[in-house]
């Protein structure tokens, strides 16, 4: 009897008759979530809630079962072996999975090994499979992203051992391959552009960076990266064509030369434009530095396999299936977790690859005992992995026949606890303090008085400095945790007012402190509304939508929920409702103090709507309140543009650009336009956003 299903592309599976078809589409979902288990069991609550999210509980595991009945139907008697369940779990064991050996294959390492690998993926994982459930689709998402990643990764190291073995023809297959997956990956075109030089093919080298040049500036509107501009001058000297490529047409351009300066630097000042006097030409070396605390870049951790102490050979499974389950929630919960899994039989802890200085290095250990009567005991340590001291332990004990089942919820739990231990450690690191360390009440104090202030950068940058020093004290503190999720809103909201990596470091640890304060208060009506705008500025539109519904069953007069979930809105395709959403909240909202950003979200809402002169005169209202609102001065251009004001827009766009140099058109695109495919929106946003290319105001 055989079971074959691949996931690593469309859903197919095989069995001794050959194909099998005729599934429903939650069918097909609950078979690939379970394929993707690697045999471990899976709690029905799991799976209730994965399919069925909108249903009560009763009604759920209803339909889990009539689903599961659906599949032993489809599969025929064979498939007894191999879909298991009980009234607890589910679970898949023994079928032959394409992901299980895609794994196995990958982390082999050989040629033949990788090649092996490469033939095994079809395309996206479970591919153009959709099923109505929020969670499901989430959870489908990442494993997509997760898998994509993993065979990039795989196709980069099967061209450098191609191209090391002489075998130059199969590194450049490759090599294409991997661009082809991802056309904007300039790893990608690296590996193609070393793939042809080392088989003495420069000339089609140097072509696939002109290839990568024009993709990346009619998508972005970027330049190729330094490390791809070296790459291009090195094989263009040793092909004797010094520092000459052609990039566009016939036009010779020397890939040695640095980036066209922005137009804030070439132009002389213009006059100020009429109708608000308080803008002015500033150039960009004029503005004051601000100096971003930030989190430890890498915090290692290595994880040594639970030890089954409980003589029975069987629990082995159960064993790596918690090792398995802690490593998978930690480098979800953990987003600069850099984890190292040792292996048995090295006999002393040690992290494989030696952290760099001003890391943190941990270490992970667990065992499965036998407990009392028909109990099984989990056993789990966290320790500093130079020092050995040991920073937490704890024991649970579960019922052996359902441990299975208590294993999510247990190493959750751990993950949880561990990561608590690891924001204190890297809020100690990042806090930026001379002299001695003041208290948390200090620390508070001055990250309020900071947070009450207006909403500018320096500001932002002092708030979230004390609250990393009061993290550092208790990292449980809610207070601090949500005010640290506030500051990384701010600056994501914000991006002109740092470069690309805080922004995007400021997503995830803002990410990462509002789900820790939800842990500890999931009802907080702040701490869900910071969630939904965190989510709504990464494109999770829907799941932000959730969370500010959540804020507002808490506190149905939550302004900032209010208004950002109207602003939300806006994206998925209902600006019509923003205005009066918003409105609303700026009657609540009776300090006034963020009325430039609702007067911001009003002009954004009636510029999706088609009535510019509206949205030109909301943005000035915005801007009168606070000068220095980025988003505000960009969409003023583009209204004034299409309000027929030629010269008004140009002067406009010249002030953003002398202010925020470093803002380009791919920050726009993440901030505006990818974040959302409503095909509603993107014909609303398309004009102003035309307006906004053409006076190159995020040039």
């Amino acid at each position: 009897m055989i079971l074959e299903i691949a996931v690593l592309g469309p859903l197919m599976i095989k069995g001794d008759a050959g194909q099998i078809e005729g599934f429903s589409r939650k069918a097909k979902g609950l078979l690939g979530y379970l394929a993707a288990q690697k045999g471990r069991p899976v709690s029905r609550e799991r799976l209730a809630d994965l399919l069925w999210p909108d249903q009560a509980s009763e009604q759920a595991r209803h339909s889990l079962r009539n689903c599961l009945f659906e599949l032993r139907r489809a599969l025929g008697p064979s498939a007894l072996p191999f879909l298991e369940s009980d009234a607890f779990c589910c679970r898949l064991g023994g079928a032959n999975v394409d992901l299980d050996r895609f794994d196995e294959f990958s982390r082999a390492g050989g040629t033949k090994a990788l090649e092996r690998a490469a033939k095994l993926y079809r395309g996206e994982f479970l591919a153009e499979l959709s099923v109505p459930a929020d969670p499901f689709e989430e959870w489908l998402g990442t494993e997509r992203r997760r898998t994509e990643g993993l065979f990039c990764n795989l196709l980069q190291r099967l061209a450098a051992r191609e191209q090391a073995e002489g075998d130059h023809e199969a590194a450049i297959a490759t090599s294409h391959r991997l661009i082809t997956i991802d056309p904007l990956s300039e790893v990608g075109y690296r590996t193609v552009m070393r793939a042809y030089a080392q088989a003495g093919l420069r000339s089609q080298a140097l072509r696939q960076y002109r290839i990568c040049a024009s993709s990346l500036n009619r998508e972005l509107g970027v330049a190729p990266d330094a490390e791809t501009r070296a790459l291009a001058v090195e094989i263009a000297r040793s092909s004797g064509r010094i520092g000459a490529a052609r990039v566009e047409g016939e036009r010779e351009t020397d890939v040695t030369a640095p980036p066209v300066p922005t137009l804030a630097v070439r132009q002389r000042a213009r006059p100020q434009p009429t109708g608000i006097p308080h803008l002015k030409l500033v150039a960009a070396e004029e503005r004051p530095a601000v100096r971003w605390p930030r989190l430890a870049t890498h915090i290692t951790v290595a994880v040594t396999p639970f030890e089954n102490l409980t003589g029975d050979r069987e629990r082995q499974s159960l064993a790596d299936g918690f090792t398995d389950d802690l490593v998978s929630d930690l480098m979800e919960r953990g987003r600069r977790l850099s984890l190292a899994r040792v292996c048995e039989g090295q006999g002393t802890l040690a992290l494989l690859a030696p952290a760099e200085e001003g890391e943190a290095g941990y270490a992970l250990t667990g065992s499965l005992q036998k407990g009392r009567a028909g109990m099984v005991r989990i056993n789990a340590q966290f320790r500093d992995a130079t020092t050995g001291e040991y920073r937490w332990a704890r024991r649970f004990e579960s019922p052996l026949e359902k441990a299975g089942c208590a294993q999510t919820a247990i190493t959750g739990e751990i993950a949880r606890e561990l990561n608590f231990i690891l924001l204190q450690e890297a809020s100690r690191r990042a806090f930026l303090s001379c002299g001695p360390r003041p208290g948390l009440g200090e620390c508070l104090a001055r990250a309020a008085a900071a947070l009450e202030s207006p909403i500018r950068a320096e500001l932002t940058a002092q708030a979230q400095n004390w609250l990393f020093g009061a993290l550092a004290r208790d990292p449980r503190n809610l207070a601090a945790l949500v005010g640290l999720a506030r500051t990384c809103q701010w600056i994501v909201s914000a991006p002109w007012w740092a470069d690309a990596e805080v922004t995007e470091s400021a997503s995830e640890v803002g990410r990462e402190a509002v789900v820790m304060a939800l842990s500890l208060a999931p009802g907080h009506a702040d701490a869900n509304a910071i969630e939904g705008m965190l989510c709504s500025a990464a494109g999770e539109l829907d799941r932000a939508a959730r969370a500010f519904a959540n804020a507002l069953r808490a506190d149905p007069e939550n302004q900032v929920a209010r208004a950002f979930n109207a602003y939300n809105a806006a994206f998925l395709g209902y600006a019509e409702e923003t205005g009066p959403a918003v409105a609303g909240a700026m009657r609540l909202d009776r300090s006034e103090r963020l009325h430039n950003i609702w007067l911001f979200f009003l002009g954004f809402s009636e510029l999706l709507l088609g009535r510019a002169e509206d949205a030109l005169s909301l943005f000035d209202k915005s801007l009168e309140r606070n000068r220095s609102y980025g988003g505000a001065k960009l969409f003023r251009g583009a209204a004034l543009a299409l309000c027929g004001r030629g010269a008004d827009a140009d002067r406009a766009a010249s002030i953003f650009r002398a202010e925020y140099p470093r803002y380009g058109l791919e920050a726009f695109q993440r901030q505006w336009l990818s974040r959302s495919h409503s095909p509603i929106y993107r014909n609303q946003i398309d004009p102003a956003f035309e307006a906004i290319r053409s006076l190159g105001s995020a040039a």
